[in-house]
């Protein structure tokens, strides 16, 4: 083989090997871009499990105060109605 073959076999073997690193470097980078994106996940997901935590427990004293509210409500009432028959029982008293 003549020099100027193995001179451009040898440029485009360095031309390879230069490609070659490119990529692996390149990869290098994807895997870390990778890494950072799962490690900002499960991040995210620990933070959206305290929130949703946190959801749960803010809606069952919600619910607690309501069933509170409609039993003072049902007591409201029921002491309401009490009192409106004691009234006219004593209006019918007074009238007499």
């Amino acid at each position: 083989m003549s020099d100027e073959i193995l001179k451009l076999i040898l440029a485009e073997l360095k031309s390879l090997k230069k490609g070659q690193e490119d990529l692996k470097k390149g990869q290098e980078e994807l895997q870390e871009v990778v890494s950072a994106i799962r490690a900002s996940q499960e991040t995210m997901s620990a933070e959206m499990e305290g929130m949703r935590k946190e959801m749960q427990q803010n809606f069952a004293q919600v619910s607690r105060h309501m069933r509170m509210l409609e039993s003072d409500l049902d007591l409201i009432g029921k002491r309401q109605f009490e009192n409106e028959i004691q009234i006219n029982r004593l209006k019918g008293l007074h009238e007499q």
